[in-house]
């Protein structure tokens, strides 16, 4: 059974596991009998977890870490990078774009750590099949052994260079080189993630269906070779390129400060106001910040807070009498700038279409 394709209950041996030991840590394993892996929380025996089911915690004798089933959007985050990777955002557009579903045959080129792969072996599963091109030898082999470590048979790897004329012969025996993609694959979808897309979508489009539409992305670092590949487009085949769009992707982290909030009172009892957390100030009292910054701290109107925590959220607040009525407040969240994985480029997105569609 295909590991990323499926799933299962419990953890066997042989089977691709993802341990999550904390947020920013996660180990990938094959399960081996008698084997044992050093983590930041310990060490943690094979034979401890086969059996257990998939989904919960696992304690070691500094803490606990979860046992999760391999994903193509874990693996995203967990995999070995051999090359710069295509992240979980970018790949749920492209399978969109592209209108997979199970049977579909996808081309693929270049194969890199093998990030999107998973994702288009799992959307065209149980009888499509994914094609996929890597000019690199050594990460051509490396990818087809993980391929067949995680059960995707329909994911067939070739050594080939796609931006170079076609040879005559094909072979999916990754120590021989060969150009262009293969021959007679009916594929499709392509997807092209090379320097120079242009160079390689005549050898993609001998290769497709031709009774059908074909959905074709590109993904491209910089505008430059968005531009040049469009162009080289609409020259070629200026009749058969329909919907045509970029979508760029450009990542960044976002800060949420902490803040007052005014808050309608909407008839809340004041039991309700407590369990949300609202800050009643008393009659005649009203909670107001300056410029972000507190220089008194809330009388609560009973004993004085004992836990730091306490301690602080109280010092970020003032009361000033006034003779308005009451209003009603509730703090804002507070997170840490968080990292996100990703890098900018440009999706393009185009179909073409066979003669049988071209309006005459």
């Amino acid at each position: 059974m295909s590991l990323f394709g499926g799933y299962k209950k419990h953890v066997e041996i042989g089977d691709t596991v993802i341990l999550s030991v904390s947020h920013d840590d996660r180990k990938v394993i094959k399960i081996t009998e008698n084997e044992t892996l050093q983590t930041a929380k310990g060490a943690i025996r094979h034979n401890g977890i086969i059996g257990v089911e998939y989904g919960t915690s696992y304690k070691t004798s500094m803490g606990n870490v979860h046992i999760l089933f391999p994903t193509p959007e874990l693996w995203t985050l967990s995999l070995p990078h051999r090359t710069q990777i295509i992240y979980s955002h970018d790949i749920s557009l492209i399978v969109h774009e592209l209108d997979l579903c199970p049977g579909k045959i996808v081309l693929e080129s270049g194969t890199g750590s093998g990030s999107l792969t998973h994702a288009l072996a799992r959307a065209v599963l149980p009888n499509g099949k994914v094609h996929t091109c890597e000019f690199h030898p050594e990460r051509a082999s490396k990818a087809k052994e993980e391929f067949t470590s995680h059960g995707l048979e329909n994911i067939h790897v070739y050594h080939r260079d796609v931006c170079h004329p076609k040879n005559s012969t094909q072979s999916e025996d990754v120590s021989q080189i060969e150009n262009g993609f293969p021959e007679n694959l009916n594929a499709n979808a392509v997807i092209l993630d090379v320097p120079k897309p242009w160079l390689a979508i005549d050898s993609a489009y001998n290769t497709m269906k031709k009774d059908e539409p074909v959905r074709v992305c590109t993904f491209s670092p910089c505008i430059e070779q968005v531009q040049k590949m469009l162009f080289y487009m609409f020259e070629k085949y200026p009749k058969r390129v329909r919907e045509c769009k970029t979508v760029e992707f450009g990542m960044k982290a976002n800060n949420v400060k902490s803040n007052l909030t005014k808050f309608a009172d909407c008839g809340l009892s004041e039991e309700q106001k407590k369990k949300m957390g609202i800050l009643v100030p008393e009659k005649n009292e009203q909670i107001s910040t300056i410029s972000g910054t507190v220089t008194n701290t809330l009388d609560y109107g009973h004993e004085q807070p004992s836990t730091k925590r306490a301690k602080h959220e109280a010092s970020k607040l003032k009361l000033e009498k006034t003779d308005q009525s009451t209003t009603f407040f509730v703090n804002g969240i507070t997170v840490p700038p968080g990292k996100v994985y990703g890098h900018t480029g440009y999706l393009t997105f185009f179909s073409l279409i066979p003669d049988n569609m071209i309006q005459i």
